[in-house]
């Protein structure tokens, strides 16, 4: 996507007013998104091309990873003329679209790990499938701590240490959407914390 793309975050006034105030603004917890369905679905999609001990490794990681960091998601569109996001967010269309620049919105939240996705609405699995392969090595690692720490404990103490190859794999399988939301066309700012 360009660098100069304009991604709108819908508000109400009253939103508005706070973003202004504040100077920020606020990313929700993926666990209660819209449809929190989504995210469950993608894990069984991604934990579905495994067999095994790299399936129960990737199952254990991605169980810490979820109940020991925060997923937090800025959810924006590429269009500003969205209106079921006008009638859900900017409070039926009296409140307001606030323009970011693509290129600015990995700068927010410098201090914990984000990504910047675009949010697929099609062939979930032929998605999947191409994550696998993007993250290969983030994969390798995670296997690979695995097999030299057996023990829970250790092992989330591992991943704790070096927590971004899931940061990364978990901000992909966040891009997956329902695709009876497609006229959203929705970029989520993910932002992984400690809880």
């Amino acid at each position: 996507m360009p660098e100069d793309e304009i991604l709108y975050h819908y508000t109400s006034i009253a939103g508005l007013n706070g973003i202004l105030c504040s100077r920020s603004v606020w990313a929700s917890d993926c666990r209660y998104l819209n449809d929190e369905k989504e995210l469950v679905h993608a894990l069984d999609l991604f934990l579905g091309r495994f067999d095994g001990s790299e399936r129960e490794a990737l199952s254990l990681a991605l169980h810490w990873h979820n109940s020991s960091r925060a997923h937090c998601v800025l959810s924006l569109s590429r269009s500003p003329k969205v209106l079921s996001q006008w009638r859900a967010y900017g409070d039926d269309g009296r409140g307001a679209a606030l323009g970011f620049y693509r290129r600015h919105l990995p700068g927010i939240a410098k201090e914990l790990p984000r990504m910047l996705v675009d949010c697929v609405y099609d062939d979930h699995e032929g998605f999947v499938d191409g994550v696998i392969q993007r993250r290969n090595e983030d994969i390798a690692a995670l296997v690979k701590m695995h097999e030299k720490e057996r023990a829970l404990n250790a092992f989330w103490e591992l991943i704790d240490r070096n927590p971004q190859p899931l940061v990364r794999l978990y901000a992909e399988l966040l891009r997956i959407k329902n695709p009876a939301f497609k006229e959203e066309q929705e970029v989520r700012l993910v932002i992984s914390g400690n809880l």
